[in-house]
This record gives structure tokens, sequence and C-alpha cells, in this order.
């Protein structure tokens, strides 16, 4: 074989290795059973790495070196996890930030699994049974860009808020964001994301130090849940199933009356209320029956006191993330009992968290054995400890030996620390497939970022909402954008940020975001000019303010009278202070548009008060302008006397950059808003709970299906009278059809009944009901005196309601169902009494609505997520759309080689043959023509293409080399073809003119 056919012969071979492999083989390597892999590993760990992998600490700086605390506490003790963040320096963007990180993450697993940052073994801990201890974890809080929540503000996607994610509506938007989250952290070397946050915003206070701002999906608990799972199903694809999703604050503190950040909050909502809103959405995330994709990892336990669940609050209450009975008795709830079966993990609060030292611990060394101990026994698995520098570091032994102590001596202390340390190793076998250094530390290099822009720019389109005024006002009060000459003040609400404490201090987002945007969508049309437009932050406005004093006062001053010289005394207005003469004073006299961004994403700051002030100092400065504002965070910071003021208030709920893109689209009306937001806004008169009840205007309808017993057929019934039949046309909807005008109902079995559910019941903004929504039934008995009575509630279920129907009278009945002001339409049935038998003739009962799926987004449609090559067997989980085409990257690289095989074989064919340059050329187009004509018609699934699917990876080579082959085939006998091309063209032409001649004659 020569050189040609050889090269030729490896070119075909070399796809079938780097084509993907089937979904049954792309396992990541894990086993089976996570919980027998736990369970040989727990055999394998000393009583001391058994304690320290209970814990997950902090640290300081952004680096590891043998000289470092943190480095020798891991090489000594091989702790369950560490937790990144900004207040503690771990991140550095003076640098690159995403190369920082990911040297960070690889140097704390190596230091973890004795090896120095060189990647030379270290010496082994002397305590260690096992050569190589377990992964470590590395968890970060990652919620959205402006949180003061999140840590990470710069080398990632800049993702949108929850409330923003929330405003939507379109749960696959959060299931987009949290692939993007899961899949630049597993990048960058995360394996635990501690969030989302599940708290309900059900009545905002903004006075509240706790209140959550932007950093919930809403205030409705249905729909915190939906959007908490479809998050966390993001994450799990978007990683590979490699980042633990920890959603917080379990059981909620959405409810609470202060910041859980600083203090302990008390809910006090009595217990079935706690579970219909706060617990919920944890509910929601720990169902199985769904499927698990869906399902958090874990909980973080949180710092609240709950009436509902702990009877009176006192002194003596201990939160309940450290109350044993309360905690216990929770999850021992059937919502979270299978969960917690399966392995769901609970990781306390910090043990050392403000609140709980000052108002529980005190007295106490706040890392002692005791507090620690009473955590684990509470329920919590795995242990948060915030230590900020070496010392507290250096106390982390003295809690490790006494919880060793007790250990050693068994009985329920060492049961539970072993079923603990056996939920973490099961999360670690479930991320890492296996146990070891190699599971965790990688030499390759740092993906380069993709950014989710395109998705992050569909979700600021559609989270656009409309606070105030109504729609029909909008209209008369902004019927136009902005003129080409008009003047426009743009006041921007900054937060000033860091990434570390010795980082370049960044402003979120920067005061010009706005104009900038302005200048650059609508300059070059024209439709604005740079010279009427100006941009001024909050500072500016407040530093103005104080100065402005526009009332005079009066003063006496002597004048001259005109026929004598005696004076006389006038009174003369005499400003007091003269009005500033300030850039920002003058901008705002010219203009004719005053634009503001608001975001109180930190009521503590005080910036939101010198809007406020402006409009109830200055309406002079306001009056006859167009006054638009967009809310960057929550919406309800403003009160009504505000929003009398405001020509249009709008929320965008994000301060991301593609959000700021939407508020210029959105001035000058380029962009339709949708109208209702995620959470209730008192001055506007919005009531979230008013809103999603079913809207009266629907028309929606009933649906009838006739149930008979296992075993049962319906009896045919003696010859009709025309008194019970006429003009009736019965549809029932089962297996028998009963139609004509003379037809007669059958007789009904034992058992039988008629079910009865409805077209889906949308709310006043245009979405599904949430779930719950209470339905009831009503059946008019039209032969018996009127009679009318509720048979039946039901409760929806994705917009649907189902309830049984077992009719009491013979005769017409007419069945109606109500949820709020929102009636059905009637739906008629015929019960009547044949041969001593009930039987029932269901009328007109097939909907002529047509039920649909969750209603999508207005804007833009919803790309699919790409998920991971890493996936567990299947590839795609249920109730997931699967890709619209085979588009893996690897299959391109395939089709690549086999263009070059195919080519470079048909080259060397011709060359052979003593065909010229040009003619070699020809035919390698025509191969390469072939071969990517096939490859696309395989990805574009034309008509044949599922055929193939069972192949898996090969299923794109033979395409690909078919259509190279085909191309190669006709370049052979072209000769022969053109012959009897021309051949038959020649008889059709013969015999079309026969036609003609014949045809005239």
């Amino acid at each position: 074989m020569n050189i040609a056919r050889l090269m030729a012969v490896l070119a075909l071979l070399a796809p079938l290795g780097l084509a993907p492999l089937p979904a049954a083989e792309a396992s990541n390597g894990q086993p089976a059973d996570p919980q027998s892999g736990a369970a040989a590993a727990l055999d394998n760990l000393s009583d001391e790495d058994k304690i320290a992998q209970l814990f997950l600490v902090t640290f300081t700086g952004s680096s590891v070196d043998p000289a470092a605390a943190i480095f020798q506490v891991l090489r000594r003790y091989h702790l369950g996890g560490v937790v990144l963040t900004r207040a503690n320096d771990n991140f550095d963007d003076r640098t690159d930030v995403r190369a920082a990180l990911y040297a960070l993450t690889g140097a704390l697993q190596a230091a973890n699994q004795d090896q120095a940052p060189s990647g030379v073994i270290a010496t082994p801990t002397p305590n260690a049974l096992q050569p190589l201890p377990q992964p470590l974890f590395i968890a970060v809080a990652h919620g959205g860009l402006g949180l003061r929540t999140d840590e990470l503000l710069s080398g990632l996607t800049a993702l949108p808020s929850p409330l923003a994610i929330g405003a939507t509506w379109n749960p696959d938007f959060a299931r987009l964001v949290g692939a993007a989250a899961g899949r630049e952290l597993r990048q960058l070397g995360f394996n635990m994301l501690l969030g989302p946050n599940l708290d309900v915003a059900g009545s905002p206070n903004p006075a509240n130090p706790g209140d959550l701002g932007a950093g919930v999906f809403g205030g409705n608990a249905f729909w915190v849940g939906e959007f908490g799972r479809a998050y966390t199903l993001g994450v799990h694809a978007g990683s590979g199933r490699r980042v633990a999703v920890i959603a917080g604050t379990f059981p909620g503190i959405g409810s609470g009356d202060r910041d859980a950040v600083l203090e302990v909050p008390v809910v006090t909502k009595p217990l079935a209320e706690l579970l219909a809103t706060d617990i919920r959405p944890f509910s929601a995330v720990a169902s199985l029956e769904r499927d698990t994709e869906g399902a958090a990892d874990g909980f973080v336990t949180g710092p609240g006191l709950y009436a509902g669940l702990q009877g009176s609050i006192s002194r003596d209450t201990r939160p309940l993330a450290i109350d044993e009975t309360a905690l216990k008795e929770l999850l021992q709830r059937d919502a979270f009992r299978p969960w917690v079966q399966l392995g769901g993990l609970l990781v306390s609060l910090p043990l050392n968290h403000p609140g709980v030292r000052r108002d529980y611990l005190a007295g106490q060394n706040l890392l002692a054995s005791n507090v620690a101990y009473t955590a684990l026994m509470a329920g919590n698995d795995l242990l948060q400890v915030s230590v900020q520098d070496e010392d507290a570091l250096a106390a982390l032994p003295a809690t490790l030996g006494g919880l060793v102590n007790r250990y050693k001596q068994g009985g329920l202390f060492s049961e539970r620390v072993d079923q603990a340390v056996t939920r973490i190793l099961e999360l670690k076998q479930g991320l890492y497939g296996k146990f070891g250094a190699g599971a965790a530390i990688t030499a390759a290099p740092l993906a380069p970022l993709v950014p989710a822009d395109g998705d992050v720019a569909a979700i600021a389109r559609e989270a656009f909402t409309l606070l105030a005024p109504a729609p029909a006002d909008l209209v008369q009060r902004l019927p136009q954008p902005p003129a080409p000459g008009a003047r426009i003040v743009f006041l921007t609400q900054t937060q000033l940020v860091r990434q570390c404490s010795l980082c370049r201090p960044q402003r979120l987002p920067p005061v010009d975001a706005l104009q900038f945007v302005v200048e650059r969508a609508y300059v070059p049309f024209p439709r604005v000019c740079t010279p009427n437009l100006s941009a001024f932050d909050f500072a500016k406005l407040a530093d103005f303010l104080p100065g402005v004093v526009p009332a005079p006062v009066l003063q006496t001053t002597e004048t001259p009278a005109p026929d004598s010289g005696a004076a006389t005394a006038t009174a003369t207005a005499v400003p007091t202070a003269a009005a500033p003469r300030t850039p920002i004073a003058d901008a705002l006299r010219d203009a004719g548009w005053v634009v503001a961004l608001l975001q109180p994403a930190q009521p503590a700051d005080g910036l939101p008060t010198s809007f406020q002030r402006l409009l109830a100092t200055r309406p002079d400065l306001l009056a006859g302008k167009k006054l638009v504002v967009f809310t960057l965070g929550a919406p309800y910071y403003l009160d009504a006397a505000a929003l009398s003021q405001i020509t249009a208030y709008y929320g965008l709920f994000s301060a991301a950059p593609a959000f700021i893109d939407v508020a210029a689209q959105a001035l000058f009306q380029d962009l339709k808003p949708r109208v209702g937001g995620p959470v209730s806004v008192p001055a506007a008169a919005y009531f979230l709970a008013e809103r999603l009840l079913p809207d009266p205007a629907q028309k929606f309808e009933l649906v009838a299906e006739l149930v008979l017993p296992a075993g049962a057929a319906l009896t045919p019934s003696p010859e009709p009278t025309q008194a019970s039949t006429a003009a009736l046309t019965p549809v029932v909807l089962a297996t028998a059809l009963i139609s004509g005008a003379t037809a007669l109902p059958p007789t009904l079995p034992e058992g039988a009944q008629v079910n009865l559910s409805t077209t889906i019941l949308l709310d006043f903004n245009g979405n599904i009901v949430p779930d719950g929504t209470q339905v009831d039934f009503e059946v008019l008995y039209k032969d018996a005196a009127e009679l009318r009575e509720v048979f039946a509630t039901g409760y929806t279920m994705r917009g649907v309601a189902r309830v049984a129907l077992a009719p009491k009278h013979v005769g017409g009945i007419e069945i109606r169902a109500f949820s709020g002001r929102a009636v059905s339409l009637p739906a008629p049935l015929q019960v009547s009494n044949v041969a001593g038998e009930p039987a029932i003739v269901v009328l007109t009962l097939t909907p002529s609505i047509t039920p649909s799926a969750l209603p999508a987004a207005t804007n833009t449609p919803v790309p699919q997520i790409a998920l991971d090559a890493n996936l567990p067997a299947g590839g795609v989980k249920e109730g997931q759309q699967s890709a619209p085409a085979a588009t893996d990257p690897r299959d391109l690289l395939s089709a690549l080689f086999i263009n070059i095989a195919v080519a470079g074989y048909g080259w060397y064919a011709a060359q052979r043959s003593g065909r010229g340059l040009i003619q070699r050329f020809r035919l390698a187009l025509g191969v390469t023509i072939g071969v990517w004509l096939a490859y696309d018609l395989y990805v574009l699934r034309a008509p044949g293409a599922g055929l193939l699917q069972s192949l898996g990876a090969l299923a794109p080579v033979l395409c690909a080399a078919g259509g190279g082959f085909a191309a190669l085939v006709v370049d052979r006998y072209k000769l022969q073809l053109a012959a009897s091309w021309q051949s038959g063209s020649s008889r059709l032409q013969a015999a079309w003119l026969s036609m003609r001649t014949g045809s005239i004659k």
C-alpha cells in the first residue's frame, strides 16, 4: 500500500475516535450506585478525616503557597471544602481574574491532595489511611450582577438578577441562566454553587433592612419554585453535573423582620401559611416526581426563628438551623422525606453568624466543639465556619480535636457523623464519579470564556415591564419618543463596588452608561444630538439640592422721595442665598426629558432619597418635562406621591449592560413592555396576589370524558322515544361515539363516571395561574326545579383543574366552573333513565379553545441549552427538549477528515489516470460539495436522516462519506450519464414535436 492510500485510510478511521460516544457511554465514569461507592470510601477514612469532611471554611487571600495557613490546614486535615468570598479578597481583578481563579482552585485541590503548588507530591499526612484524600468542595455565591450577595463581579457573563428572570414569567430563561452559571463556574474549578435564593417577597417592605430586593425570583411561592427548579436544572446541565446546587435560605426568610446577614429574623406566620408560602419553593426543588436533575443537591439552613414551627418565640428559642427538634420535624414532612433519604445535604449557616453569636452563643468559643456538635445533631451535614485570618484558622484544630474525641466515644454522635460524612461523600461521588487526586485536579488549560450575552439580552427584553401608569394612560402621556432636537438629562444611581480591597473600584452601572448606549444606537440615524445629552449620578444630585433655596425673604431698604429729600421705606424681595449655577442645575432647567435609572439594591446608603427629594422640593425643575424612570432593582421603593409626578415608570430589575440597552430602546419606543411585574408595587396599586387570579375576560371551557370500570362496556338501550332524543347531537368523549338524532344513550355500568377538566386558566398577566388555584364546579338541574349546587372543588395543576361528576337527578343539566370572577362557558349534559338505569349523554363538550402549554414570552423566542458533553447517560433528561440538530463540533471535525480523505483519494486516482491539474481541482471541489451537502442534510434532519440516529457517532461519518463517494461515482460515469441525458432529452423533444404536429393536424 503506497503512502497516498495509507493517508486516505487513516483519514477515514480518524473520525471514529473523534466523534462523540453514544449516550450510553457518556457517563462521566460514574458508577451506577454512588451510595455503595461512598460507603466504601467511608470505611477508608480515619476518625480525623471523617470529622474534617464536615467543615466548609473561608480564608483570606487569592493565592495558595506552602506558607499560607489554608495550605497547611488542607494538607494536615483534608477539610470538606472552602468558600470563596469577595470580602476575604479571594478574587483579584487587577490581573486576569479568570486565570487567577483557575490557578487558585487548582492550588486548593492540590493542597488538599498532599501536593505542593508545583504539582510535586508532598509528604503524606500521617493520619490519612488513603494515599489520595477526597476532592475538595470549592463553593461560591453567584447570583446576578449588582446584588450585594454576589461575589464575582468580573471575568464571567454579567448575569441578570433573579428578579429580572422572574419578570419574564418563563422558567426556560431561568434554565438558560443556570446553564451559563454552571458552565462558567465549572470552567474555573468551582464545584458548589451557594444558590439560588428561594425566598419569597410576598409583602415587600422597603423600610425593612432585610428587604431582599432583586435577589429573589418574585413574590409568589409557586413561581419562585418553578424558577428555582428550572435554574437548578440548568446548572446541572451546563456543568455536566459537576456543580452542586445548594439552595437557600431554608426554610425561607422572605417574611423576616430584619437583615438575616447580620441579625436573627423572626417569621411570625402560622404553620399553614408558612407551608403555603415560604416553605413551598423548597418543596418544589426537593420534589423527585418530575426529575432528579431539577432537584437541589442541598439547602443552606438559615438563622431565622419561626413561630409556626417552633411555637412561642422567646429568648431561649434557637434559630431553626440549630434547633434539633424543629428542624428534624420539618424534614420528616412528606415534601422533604424522600429528598433527605436520597441524600439531600443540609449546609449550616456560618456557625459564627453575627446574630447567632451575639444572642445565642454568648461566652462560648466560636469554634468550640459544642457549637459544631449542636449544629450537627440538629441535622446539618456540612458546617460552615467563617474564618477571615490565620489566627481563626489556627483555632480550628481545637474544634476538630474535640469532635474527634466525642466521635471515638461512639453512641448517637458517632452515628450522626457517619451519616453526615456519607451524604458528603455521596455528593462528591456524584460530582466526580471516582475519588483521588485525578478526580478534581486537571492539567488542562483554562477554556476561553464564551459569554451568554445573547441569552441575557433576550431575558432583558422579556423582563422589560410597565409599572405605571396603565397602558391606556401611557399612550396619552408618551405619544411620541424624544424628538431629534430634544435635550435629555440622564440621572443614574450607581453602586461603587470592588472585587477586592485593593482592586480598582467599579461603578455599576457607569454614570454615563445610558447616554453612551443612546449615542451609539440613535445618533447615527439621527434621532438625537450628542450636545443635547448630559449625564449625572445621584451623588451630584444630592450635592445640588441642599444649596437651592427657592423662597425669597423680604428686607427693608430706604429710597429718597421724588419731591423731597426725605426717605421712604419699601419692602423688596432679596434672596438669602442665590441658587447655584451648576452644570446639573442648568441641565435640568433646559431639559425637555429627564430619564432616571434607580438602583435601590442597598437601601442603607440613602441614595434613593436624593431622587425623592428632587421630586418633593423642586417640582419647578420638572414641570412640563417628560420624566421617565427605570428601576434596576426592586420596583417598590417609590411612594404614591413620587409616582404621581413620573410620566412613565418601567421595571428592568437588573443593572447588567444588556438591561441598559433595553432602557435606550424603551425610551425611543422601539420595544413594547409587558404589563405585570413579579412582585407587588403598592404605590402603583399593583398587588401580585390579585393579578395572579384567573382573568374573568378569558373564555375557558370544560372538557368531559366518560370513564368506565375495568372490563366494563356500554350496554345498548331499548328503542328511543321521539321525546327523549329529538334535537340532540350527543358526543361522548370515550371509546364509544354516539351520533345521530335517533341514537339513545347507552346504560352505564356501576362505577362509571364523567371526568371534567378545564382548559388552561390564565391570570390577569396572561400567564398560567399558579398551581393550587381553587376552581368550583357547579351543576344546574334544569328538570329538578332549577336546583343549583356546587358538586366539586378542584385545584389547578399546570393551569388545569379536574373533578369527577356523579349526577343525582334525571334530566337536562348544565355545568359551569368558577374561579374567582372567571366563569367557564356552560357545558350541557343529558341524564336519562333507560330501563331503570341512569345514562349520561355528553353534548358538544369538545373544547373550541385548544389547550396550550405555558404561554411563551412575547418578545424573543427562548434558545435551547447546549448540554455539556459529560452529561449522565441519556444526555437530555426527561422533560427537556432535544436539540433540533446534531451540531457537535466533533461531528464537524469528522466530516472534515472525510472530506480530506475522499478528495485525496480522488486526486490520487485522477493523477494516476493522467488527468490534468484543472480536472483534479474540479474533482476535489465536487467531492467537497458532495461531503458537505450530505452532512447538512443529516444535520437538518432531512427525510430519512432519522433512520441513521441509531448509529450514534457513525451517522455523520457515513453521511459525509456517502456524499463524497457519490461525487466520485458521478465523476467516474459522467460521460455515460451525459450521453444518457442527451439521448433521453432527444427522445423527449421528438415526442413533444410529434404531439404538437398531431394536434395541429
